[in-house]
């Protein structure tokens, strides 16, 4: 066979394989005495006394640039992977794209299981009659993509899976930019064309519809998702819906039976909480809740939030402006979420009044982390039912994130004290540190596993003293959490010292990501 046959991933017959293995060892003989007497004869014609050469290198070269060739194409006709059982093939293929869901139409030759199409027959045929390579599709819709080009690719990809393998299916986001004039048309076609015929083999779903498709969807009759663990419902922005479409109708309660794993619950763009149906989700059965920008009232959180067994993650979105909060909410008593690691609450519409309504009731004793938002600046605030719940279940905390709330230098302090375990502390460059608890945290009394830090500081060396005993005490025996961020505005009418440059050039050198900028007064 020729070296070109040999470098393909053809596989060969075993007999061939003998044949190429005795060749190989033959031309590795034949090279190996070869080196030795071109290298003979370079000794040779670098010595004085000796005559004209009479050994031809261009000859030898060439033979040995061939011999090398030779071996190599062998290497590659006889390599093991070449020979893998098709089911240990087939496996390896599903473990590269596990995770990795095919853009449709594909955005380049080499990111999607089409690549293992253009290798060589025995790989196409291997991948081709792999179904699990083929389930999972992300249907790209923008400018100078004919969406229904790609809808006839997403049903020609599903063909691909077989009849009862497992789907997943999600949407790139879109803009105005892209948006069609027949939109309303094109989002029809989706429901009925990809969503409705498979429901009942997605595994994962992230539909971006208006709310009537949304809806005519979840409480169509008769319809199973028997195999759903992950819902995302996003409502289109871009459908412009009167007045009678999104008249909020009451559901009965027959998704929530008919969708028996879902675990993973995320909502967009609802706005009014109307769509948010207590009854309506598998709420006892979810261990991950996500909504943003669908605000609720701090009565329909906690009815949620108590049925919310499992839960490990939750983020929720409070208004003052939703139903529910005209009045005044009826506290309830007591509300534990023993499993809750990550909860994120924002607050719209100057709704940092239902603080103490809404953290009141709540017990999170496993809460590791905690990000509280306003989506408007929050000058004047009551802090106390913050640190109420702080004080009394957040006791293993590691990352506080505090966004667009005025904090005093006092209730940072207070913070710090609170909260001994934090690993992250981020109330933002505008809140000042007090230099007491920063001389405490620099000389280890307080937060020993501190690694991010995000506020304003008044004492710039105190600050670089911190960071230098963190690193310090982490490499000597483990004393400190290895510091890793730290973002500092400082007040200070003089400029940082060439020697705390250098000093902070070093910690840089060392790994630790530190900013700090001075600000003038």
């Amino acid at each position: 066979m020729d070296i070109q046959t040999l470098l393909t991933n053809d596989v060969f017959p075993e007999e061939n394989l003998a044949q190429l293995k005795l060749e190989r060892t033959a031309a590795s003989t034949e090279l190996a005495l070869l080196e030795a007497e071109i290298a003979l004869a370079e000794l040779d014609l670098e010595s004085e006394s000796a005559e004209s050469p009479t050994y031809n290198f261009f000859i030898a070269r060439n033979r040995r640039r061939n011999l090398r060739a030779l071996i190599a194409a062998c290497s590659v006709a006889t390599a093991p992977q070449k020979y893998l059982p098709a089911e240990l093939l087939s496996y390896i293929f599903q473990l590269s794209f596990a995770g990795y869901p095919t853009d449709l139409p594909p955005t380049g030759r080499n990111i999607n299981p089409l690549a293992l199409c253009h290798t060589c027959s025995r790989w196409r045929r291997i991948a081709l009659n792999t179904p699990e390579l083929w389930t999972d599709v992300v249907f790209r819709y923008g400018r100078g993509l004919d969406p229904y080009t790609t809808l006839d690719l997403v049903e020609e990809w599903y063909t691909r899976s077989g009849p009862s393998t497992s789907l997943s299916l999600g949407f790139s986001p879109w803009t105005y930019h892209t948006y069609r004039s027949d939109h309303e048309e094109i989002m029809q076609a989706v429901l009925h064309r990809l969503v409705v015929p498979y429901v009942h083999r997605f595994r994962h779903l992230k539909l971006q519809l208006p709310r009537a498709e949304l809806q005519s969807l979840m409480t169509m009759p008769n319809l199973s998702f028997p195999l759903l663990q992950s819902l995302q419902l996003v409502r289109d922005p871009w459908v412009k819906e009167g007045h009678a479409r999104v008249k909020y109708r009451p559901t009965n309660g027959s998704f929530c039976a008919n969708a028996p794993r879902l675990t993973d619950l995320e909502v967009h763009n609802f706005h009014i909480s109307s769509f948010m149906d207590t009854r309506f989700f598998p709420w006892t059965r979810l261990t991950r809740f996500f909504s943003d920008n669908t605000h609720m009232s701090v009565s329909q959180s906690q009815t949620i939030l108590r049925k919310c067994h499992k839960i490990v993650e939750f983020a929720l979105s409070l208004d003052v402006m939703s139903r529910g909060n005209e009045q005044a909410p009826v506290l309830i008593p007591h509300i534990e979420l023993p499993y809750l690691r990550r909860f994120d609450v924002t607050f719209a519409n100057e709704a940092h009044s239902l603080m103490r309504p809404f953290f009141e009731p709540l017990f999170i004793p496993e809460v590791k982390e905690l990000n509280i938002r306003s989506v408007e600046k929050m000058s004047v605030w009551d802090s106390a039912p913050l640190m109420s719940l702080l004080g009394r279940s957040c006791f293993d905390i590691e990352i506080l994130h505090i966004w667009n709330f005025h904090l005093s230098g006092e209730v940072v302090a207070e913070l710090v004290h609170t909260l001994p375990s934090l690993c992250v502390l981020l109330v933002g460059v505008e809140h000042l540190l007090p230099k007491g608890t920063l001389e405490e945290i620099a000389k280890g009394r307080l937060l020993p596993k501190l690694r991010s830090l995000v506020c304003r500081i008044d004492d710039i060396e105190t600050a670089v003293q911190l960071i230098e005993n963190r690193l310090a005490g982490c490499e000597l025996g483990g004393t400190f959490a290895r510091p890793s961020f730290f973002m500092l505005d400082y007040i200070s009418r003089q400029s940082i010292t060439h020697d705390q440059a250098i000093r902070v050039d070093r910690l840089r050198e060392n790994g630790v990501e530190v900013e700090i900028t001075r600000l003038c007064t």
